[in-house]
């Protein structure tokens, strides 16, 4: 009797410690985490600012802020029993040479349960097209966030926003 005891304890426990799952993200975790990511982005800017880059001639480039803001969002799919849940965190910049950037931070969590991961995204058409490709990689620092896309990158800083932005033969660099 008493094996069988010890037996119906260890099943017992496995069973709740299998049924606890350690990668269900905490939804307030989440939201700090993406308030934290829009130090990085949206919580420099508003719409109107005027953002100023040196060009890789020297020029300076003025920008105008478009949008910029952090907001929740749920996309769900109930045939594929698919729930993405998470923030977005966007700042989109134009200049009078017709010049865009769109810089975009997500950060998800799906159902069935992921840990939340951090996407970034960069987008940057120019009056004589987008270079847009790849499959975007996000680095996330202590200070700094770095995000590449085949030929696009950008550089975001704690606190500043975006230091710079390159694409093919062309880049920007903040003018502080």
């Amino acid at each position: 009797m008493k094996a069988f005891n010890q037996f119906f304890t260890i099943m017992l426990l496995c069973s709740v410690l299998v049924s606890c799952n350690q990668n269900e993200p905490d939804p307030e975790e989440m939201k700090q985490k993406a308030v934290e990511l829009a130090t990085f982005l949206s919580d420099n800017y508003s719409k109107g600012d005027s953002v100023f880059f040196v060009t890789e001639t020297g020029k300076t480039e003025g920008f105008v802020v478009k949008a910029s803001e952090l907001f929740t969002k749920q996309i769900s799919n109930e045939e594929l029993k698919f729930i993405l849940e998470g923030y977005a965190i966007y700042t989109i910049l134009e200049s009078s040479n017709k010049t865009y950037f769109d810089i975009e931070m997500h950060l998800n969590s799906y159902t069935p349960p992921v840990y939340p991961e951090v996407y970034g995204n960069i987008s940057i058409s120019y009056n004589w097209g987008s270079s847009s490709n790849g499959e975007p990689i996000t680095t996330v620092k202590e200070d700094s966030i770095f995000i590449n896309r085949g030929d696009e990158s950008c550089v975001l800083v704690k606190n500043m926003g975006i230091v710079s932005i390159s694409s093919r033969d062309h880049t920007w660099t903040l003018k502080r």
